[in-house]
């Protein structure tokens, strides 16, 4: 991982020299740049781990009479079950990738432990998992890999769907390949479904290819977050995690943050903020009515027969 220090020299250059010029000095994509500049922003307090999380599974093998709609299939048809090929994980902006994979022989005998062991260290160490379908896929596939391999839960962690984040909207698709092309212009790494079975084959090539597309997948994940982080309303509250000492931002932890006006409830009135780095929106906790004024306030809409 970059260091302050270095992220600090970078950051200088750029305010002399521009963002393209400051990308050519120092070898680093634009991406790299943009998350230093996020970085930039962040108050120095103790961080909480914020991990994003990918993983990729074996389709399960069977037997069958026929093919069709109407074919009716039971776990006895099942020659060889479904297993995690890969993970992959990163921090927060951190540029570190992390990520494992079955080896050939593991793949051909449908064994995850060694990579679902390392998986569990991981998440035993993280405040917050991000992923995209993570409570509908990737934590039930997951943690049932964990039972099979009998592996103990590890410490419950805050989870943040994106794919439920998206879904409060109106986007054409909500899938990652879509949301990132209309963050990054860079989609997901292309794949066919002869991909997976050349995995489950063992072929070297093969799981190489799926570990590289897994990592990409949160690269773009990242992307993905941070686009639609300012518009999350079941955003965990950081704040809560960290040692601040001003008025921060619960979704960025950028101190600094604007008012903009009142909140109003049913009955009560509150200040609202904005953060001046991710553009997240706040209320303050106490009402800005005096007791004489709640006085006052009926609470309407009460239910008639």
């Amino acid at each position: 991982m970059v260091s302050d220090k270095r992220v600090s020299e970078i950051l200088a250059y750029e305010n002399d020299h521009g963002f393209h010029e400051t990308c050519a000095h120092f070898g680093i994509t634009p991406e790299s740049l943009q998350r230093y500049e996020r970085l930039k922003n962040f108050h120095k307090v103790k961080q909480p781990k914020i991990l994003l999380l990918d993983i990729e599974t074996a389709p399960i093998v069977g037997t069958f009479w026929r093919i069709g709609r109407k074919v009716s299939l039971t776990h006895e048809n099942i020659t060889k079950d479904w297993f995690i090929i890969c993970w992959s994980a990163r921090w927060l902006f951190n540029e570190d990738t992390m990520g494992e994979c079955v080896t050939s022989q593991e793949a051909v005998d449908g064994d995850d432990e060694r990579i679902m062991r390392i998986l569990w260290n991981l998440l035993e160490s993280a405040d917050i998992l991000i992923g995209h379908n993570i409570a509908g896929f990737d934590l039930p596939k997951i943690n049932t890999r964990f039972m099979v391999n009998d592996i103990m839960p590890p410490t419950p962690a805050m989870v943040l769907d994106t794919l439920s984040a998206a879904k409060a909207h109106s986007f054409s698709s909500n899938k990652l390949d879509f949301l990132g092309m209309l963050v990054t212009r860079k989609g997901k790494l292309k794949t066919e479904y002869d991909l997976w079975k050349r995995c489950l084959r063992g072929e070297q090539e093969a799981l190489d290819y799926m570990l590289k597309y897994c990592k990409e997948d949160s690269l773009l994940l990242e992307e993905v977050y941070l686009f639609l982080r300012p518009y999350m309303r079941s955003h965990p509250n950081l704040s809560l995690m960290a040692d601040v000492k001003e008025l921060t931002c619960g979704v960025c932890l950028s101190p600094g943050m604007v008012e903009v006006g009142d909140y109003y409830t049913g009955v009560n009135k509150y200040v609202s903020y904005r953060c001046p780095n991710c553009g997240a929106l706040a209320r303050g906790r106490k009402t800005t009515l005096s007791k004489n004024q709640s006085k006052l306030i009926l609470n309407t809409g009460l239910r008639t027969l």
